[in-house]
């Protein structure tokens, strides 16, 4: 298969008679400038159309109006219950498309599990309620790591106090457990996927969407909320043998249902099956 990657704003009538072929299939990045250019006229192009939902709390009332005037074919949403809730109307145009992770990056690097507990990311209050409580209750606790977000910029891969791409990887990996949460919008983020890819004991909420997902409390991750956070933090970190057994199986379930290799093919053959 072919891939054109595109990425300046324009008319799509006009982008095509630059091309050197004539796609089977279009897809958009979601319509958010970080992630896709503007590409305007869609709805009078006679190739099938679809688009990736990221952050669908985004605009949403936005996204509806260009859904609908672009007359956009398929929707495929990285959150399937959050798509549900707010675009019920286009529910026969989803095609759900959860996160995935690329596996030669996530990984098991065979390093010392020299952190007993890690939080890395986001932990803005009023979106993710659960995180900050956490940190709260787990921040005096030994062996205790804590990285902030690198916030949504350019940054240099060399720097030290940068921990993206492989660093990041690597530091999930050292960890023990790793602690994180939905938000408030209920997202099953990527950091459930990016934790277990690295063989690391997933600490976080759970959902519905996410036991469809594979990630099962006790088999898994282990689920956990602002009450017994402590108690099981501990409870795992004294168990070894509990701990390496879920993180083992949660490792092979990433990798078996949810590497950037298994999303690519199963796209590829649902563009084969139209």
């Amino acid at each position: 298969m072919n891939v054109l990657i595109w990425s300046n704003h324009g008319r799509l009538s006009e982008i095509l008679k630059q091309l050197p072929m004539k796609p089977d299939f279009i897809l958009l990045n979601d319509f958010h400038p970080s992630y896709c250019p503007f590409i305007k006229d869609i709805k009078h192009v006679d190739i099938p159309v679809g688009c990736i939902m990221h952050d669908m709390h985004y605009k949403t009332e936005k996204r509806r109006k260009f859904i609908k005037e672009e007359n956009i074919d398929y929707l495929f949403p990285h959150y399937r219950d959050a798509f549900l809730r707010w675009f019920p109307e286009y529910k026969k145009r989803m095609q759900w498309f959860p996160h995935h992770v690329p596996t030669h990056l996530f990984k098991d690097y065979q390093l010392d599990k020299t952190i007993n507990f890690l939080f890395i990311g986001a932990a803005v209050p009023h979106i993710y309620p659960l995180r900050t409580k956490m940190i709260q209750k787990l921040r005096k606790q030994k062996g205790f790591v804590m990285h902030s977000h690198p916030g949504y910029r350019k940054t240099t891969f060399s720097s030290k106090r940068n921990i993206v791409a492989e660093r990041y990887a690597q530091e999930i990996n050292r960890a023990k457990m790793l602690f994180t949460s939905h938000s408030n919008y209920q997202y099953p983020v990527l950091k459930y996927f990016e934790t277990a890819a690295c063989n690391t004991l997933l600490m976080a909420n759970g959902s519905q969407e996410l036991i469809d997902l594979g990630f099962i409390d006790g088999k898994t991750y282990v689920e956990v909320d602002e009450k017994n956070v402590l108690e099981k933090a501990h409870y795992y970190l004294e168990n070894e043998e509990e701990r390496r057994n879920i993180s083992s199986r949660a490792y092979n379930m990433v990798r078996e249902r949810h590497s950037t290799a298994k999303r690519a093919s199963e796209f590829v053959d649902f563009i084969k099956g139209l």
